[in-house]
């Protein structure tokens, strides 16, 4: 709580532009994470080299240091490349880290100092931030696996090098292929809207039982008219959840409510859907009493998660 409430009121809300961006890992394990972002910090270990040799940036000193204890070439050098960007890093330095399965980022400030254990640390200039600057949340699952995968670095610091596409994030923005994705896909939602209206009953009937299974939804029964109640009587076979599916290709708000009435004594069912593609009810309407209401357009929008979009245009 203490985490979500520091980068809710430090949430930047100015376009940031920086030069480079760093990906630092906090700790073996991440066993600094919390302690940084609670405090504002970035930290690394090195406890086994002086500070007051990082300090006044006497790196051909570090690195001879690593080549005498055996250390190879390539190892020294990247162990002294870390230190020194963690030292010299200036303000447009952009830091990144991943904790809670969320993308931290901000900016450090002020010099490197070391604590009792010769680790060492700096300041951030604000709180981390885990939102982009308009305020939506920066999930590990909505960002491009070509940044993420950045956390399988296997040292401490490296350069981030989607550079482009990590501001582009952070700032808000969209980009070009995606805008495109997104309104191919409302074009397509559109699109399907009339051929899941023109479906047969037994087709639309169909369709619905399609897009219930895909979502690991199981039928109890046979698909039919075993009770006047009940078009589909699934489970969810992972948590035991039981559902009613009412089937309508169209209905008014009254059949609507006959629905409720209906099932209201079915206490053995968790939740109960009608689906049509024809309302005649409010507009928006997506729930009446415990009954959920899905139309001809959430049901494309389901239709097309579960890959039934070449199934529909096939049916028509």
């Amino acid at each position: 709580d203490a985490l979500s409430n520091t980068q809710q009121m430090n949430t930047a809300t100015t376009p940031i532009a920086p030069q480079r961006a760093l990906f630092i890992k906090l700790g073996e394990g991440g066993i600094w994470e919390p302690e940084c972002i609670k405090g504002k910090r970035i930290k690394v270990g090195y406890g086994d080299i002086s500070h007051d040799v990082c300090a006044r940036g006497d790196w051909d000193k570090v690195r001879n240091e690593y080549l005498n204890r055996g250390e190879k070439q390539r190892e020294a050098t990247r162990y002294t490349n870390e230190l020194k960007n963690f030292y010299e890093s200036g303000p447009d330095t952009l830091w990144i880290t991943f904790f809670g399965r969320k993308l931290w980022w901000g900016f450090a400030a002020g010099k490197a100092f070391a604590d009792a254990e010769n680790f060492k640390y700096r300041s951030m200039a604000a709180a981390w931030c885990s939102a982009d600057i308009t305020g939506a949340a920066l999930d590990i699952t909505r960002l491009s696996s070509k940044l993420t995968m950045v956390t399988g670095f296997r040292g401490t610091i490296c350069a981030v090098k989607e550079l482009e596409y990590l501001v582009s994030k952070l700032n808000g923005k969209t980009l070009k292929e995606v805008s495109r994705a997104k309104v191919a896909r409302e074009e397509l939602l559109n699109a399907l809207v009339p051929l899941i209206r023109n479906l047969t009953w037994h087709d639309f009937e169909l369709l619905t039982d399609l897009v219930f299974t895909s979502g690991g939804w199981r039928r109890v029964g046979v698909l039919g008219k075993t009770d006047k109640d009940v078009d589909l009587d699934l489970i969810q076979p992972v948590t035991g959840e039981r559902v009613i599916v009412q089937v309508k290709a169209a209905a008014t708000m009254e059949v609507a409510k006959s629905v409720v009435k209906s099932t209201a004594s079915l206490a053995q069912y968790q939740r109960v859907f009608l689906v049509t593609h024809t309302f005649a009810g409010a507009a928006n309407c997506k729930r009446l009493g415990h009954v959920e209401i899905i139309d001809a357009i959430r049901l494309a929008s389901l239709a097309l998660d579960a890959g039934l979009s070449d199934w529909l245009i096939d049916k028509s």
